[in-house]
């Protein structure tokens, strides 16, 4: 995994340390590698069908924090997603 590092101006780090508290976010990685996807995903017509992208998406996320936390327990990133909508 690449690491990015980029510095941003102090009003919008203010504004992701609160959406990071509000939305369930657990770090600013979690809550920038989102934005990407997302970001990406929103200008790409894929042949797939919304459900389907983010299935994708959350088996892929799953996939690098069992790495990264090895047996740790975690609700299910669908469980996640879904309340981070309900937020």
């Amino acid at each position: 995994m690449s690491i990015v590092n980029f510095a941003i101006p102090q009003v919008l780090e203010r504004r992701i340390e609160q959406t990071i508290k509000h939305k369930g976010f657990a770090s600013r990685a979690e809550l920038f590698r989102f934005a990407v996807l997302r970001y990406l995903d929103e200008g790409e017509n894929l042949p797939l069908a919304k459900n389907q992208r983010i299935g994708a998406l959350s088996n892929s996320l799953g996939e690098v924090i069992k790495k990264k936390i090895g047996t740790a327990k975690l609700p299910l990133l669908e469980q996640q997603m879904r309340r981070m909508k309900n937020l």
